[in-house]
């Protein structure tokens, strides 16, 4: 297994069935087989900020700018949400700032 794949299947392993991890994260449809690097991977590497499952028309699609463009906000929400789900609510409480902040939902 390729490491950035290794990378992607880790950090949503636990939300996700590794199955489900396989999914265009732009159609949701089962037959995401590309772990895309949004940026380049010599730049940004394997970091998971820098990896999403595409379909093939997806990942094809990701030639152009602006729809890569897309794809990299599509994915850093969807990693803030995972991240912010994470949070204990407890300690964010006790925590000096602001209250928007303090919410593990959403800002």
């Amino acid at each position: 297994m390729q490491k950035h794949t290794k990378v992607y299947r880790d950090f949503w392993w636990d939300q996700l069935t590794l199955a489900q991890t396989e999914y265009c994260r732009i159609c949701n449809t089962w037959g995401g087989v590309d772990i895309h690097h949004i940026q380049g991977r010599s730049k940004f590497g394997d970091q998971i900020t820098n990896l999403i499952c595409l379909c093939r028309k997806h990942h094809d699609l990701c030639r152009d700018k602006e729809f890569n463009k897309l794809v990299r906000v599509i994915n850093l929400e969807e990693v803030a949400d995972k991240l912010r789900g994470e949070l204990d609510q407890e300690y964010l409480n006790g925590l000096d700032i602001p209250e928007i902040y303090k919410t593990n939902n959403t800002l």
